[in-house]
């Protein structure tokens, strides 16, 4: 009787052993799979602070053209203005 039962318990032991070390391995995946995520959201944010800094240097430079354009006109309003005004009239 225990002869037939050694057999058996070996088959559990060893199948427990096959699902433990299944298990380790899963759980070294997950935990890669944790890092490659948290590294893409890392990019991700990154990147969303590239853009954000992209817009303001993009409108920091839209105001600054106006500007320069708004000076423009007023510089040939006053040139214009000096030659008696008569091409506005």
């Amino acid at each position: 009787m225990y002869n037939d039962s050694l057999p058996f318990q070996e088959t559990i032991v060893a199948i427990e052993h096959v699902y433990a070390h299944t298990h380790l391995q899963q759980q070294q995946q997950l935990q890669q799979l944790q890092q490659q995520l948290q590294q893409q959201l890392q990019q991700q944010q990154q990147l969303q602070q590239q853009q954000q800094l992209l817009q303001q240097q993009l409108q920091q430079q839209q105001q600054l053209q106006q500007q320069q354009l708004q000076q423009q006109l007023l510089q040939m309003l006053i040139v214009v203005d000096g030659c008696g005004g008569h091409w506005l009239r």
